[in-house]
C-alpha cells in the first residue's frame, strides 16, 4: 500500500514539474518580448520610421501568443490533475495532491497572462500612437 501511495505522488509530482516549467518558459519568454519590446520603444521609438514599428508590433503579436497559451497551459494542468484525481479516487493523499496540482497550474497561468495581456495592450497603444506622430 504504501509503495502505491508514494508512486502516485511521485506521479503527480513528474506531471506538474513538465507543465510548471513549460508555464515558466512561456512566462519568461513572454516578460522578456514586453520588456525588451517596451525598452526600444522608449528610446528609440521618437524617430519616425515604419520599419521599427512593424519590427515592434510583432514583438506585440508574440507577447500575445505567448499571454493566450499561458491560461491553456494551466487548463491543461487543471485536466490533468483532475484525471488524476479521479484515476486514484482511492487514495486520498493522490487525490489532494490532484486537486492542489490543478489550482496551482490554473493560478499560475493566470498569473503569467494577465500581466502579458496589459503589457500588450500597453506597447500596442504605444505604437498606434507613434505611428500617429509619424503621419
Amino acid at each position: 500500500m504504501i509503495k502505491s501511495i508514494t508512486d502516485n505522488i511521485l506521479y503527480i509530482f513528474d506531471s506538474a514539474i513538465c507543465l510548471m516549467s513549460a508555464l515558466a518558459v512561456v512566462g519568461i519568454v513572454a516578460f522578456y518580448f514586453a520588456i525588451s519590446t517596451y525598452i526600444l520603444i522608449r528610446t528609440e521609438g521618437k524617430h519616425c520610421n515604419l520599419d521599427f514599428i512593424k519590427a515592434r508590433l510583432h514583438d506585440v503579436k508574440i507577447v500575445k501568443i505567448l499571454a493566450f497559451s499561458a491560461p491553456m497551459i494551466g487548463l491543461l494542468g487543471t485536466v490533468v490533475g483532475i484525471g488524476k484525481c479521479i484515476a486514484f479516487a482511492e487514495d486520498t493523499a493522490a487525490v489532494s495532491d490532484g486537486i492542489s496540482f490543478a489550482l496551482l497550474t490554473t493560478q499560475t497561468g493566470l498569473i503569467i497572462a494577465i500581466p502579458a495581456w496589459i503589457s500588450a495592450i500597453v506597447l500596442t497603444s504605444k505604437l498606434k500612437k507613434i505611428s500617429l506622430e509619424c503621419k
